[in-house]
Parts: structure tokens; sequence; C-alpha cells
């Protein structure tokens, strides 16, 4: 059953205030699966979870998990300090690079932190929604 299907059958013609996705890596399969809520605008906002080597590894980019959310009139945000949401756009985010074995603890913790730069959540506002400032 798709999020959809789900969305059709149990929540009729009801508003959805927010979903969260963490599917480590298959965010498009999600979305694909929620293409028509998203396209009837039922949805007004989503936290998605990006991890880009999950989503490097299950064979999808960056682009596969936001197209779909741009195509149906998202705009996407990350949170910034003190919570505050601040317009994202693909090219702030490191490209990946591929990993080799060996290097020590220094190179251990500098991949750490580079992992966590590649690991965030975007929050996805309908584009007719104001946000308050």
């Amino acid at each position: 059953m798709s999020l959809d299907d789900y969305a059709a059958g149990h929540l009729r013609d009801r508003p959805i205030r927010f979903i969260k996705v963490d599917v480590e890596g298959y965010e498009p399969r999600v979305l694909a699966g929620l293409r028509q809520t998203l396209a009837a605008r039922r949805v007004d906002v989503l936290l998605v979870e990006v991890n880009l080597y999950a989503l490097s590894r299950s064979g999808y980019g960056i682009g596969d998990a936001v197209r779909p959310l741009q195509s149906a009139g998202y705009r996407p945000y990350r949170i910034g300090s003190f919570g505050r949401l601040r317009a994202w756009s693909q090219k702030d985010e490191p490209a990946i690079t591929r990993r080799t074995a060996g290097g020590g603890l220094l190179r251990s913790l500098r991949m750490g932190l580079e992992d966590r730069a590649r690991n965030f959540n975007l929050v996805w506002v309908r584009d007719d929604l104001q946000l308050r400032r």
C-alpha cells in the first residue's frame, strides 16, 4: 500500500499538516508513493531526513529526493541557528567523495565530521503557505 492509497482511504479529504520521512536512502521511493497527495497539495509541511551516503548506496542522488517536492510546489529550508528556517539550495551541499581505507585516527575524525555534514534535515513547505518571521 502506498502513502497515496493510505491518504485516500483513511484520511479522505482531511488536510495533512505534517509528514516526517526518515528512510535511510529510499526517500525517492517514498515520495513516489506520495505523488498524488503532494500534487493535490494536501500536505502542508514535510520534514525529510537526508543522508547523502545512504541515497548513493540506494542508487539515488539528492536530485531524486528533491525534484518530486519542487515539482509539486514545495520550498526547501534547512533548520539554522535557534531553530530558524533558512532557504536551502542543492549547491550548498558537499559532494560525496569516494572513501578509501586507512589513514588513522585524524582521517577517521575528519570523515566523521564530513558525514555529519552529509546527514541533514530538509523542511519542505507548501509554496502558498506564509512563514512567520
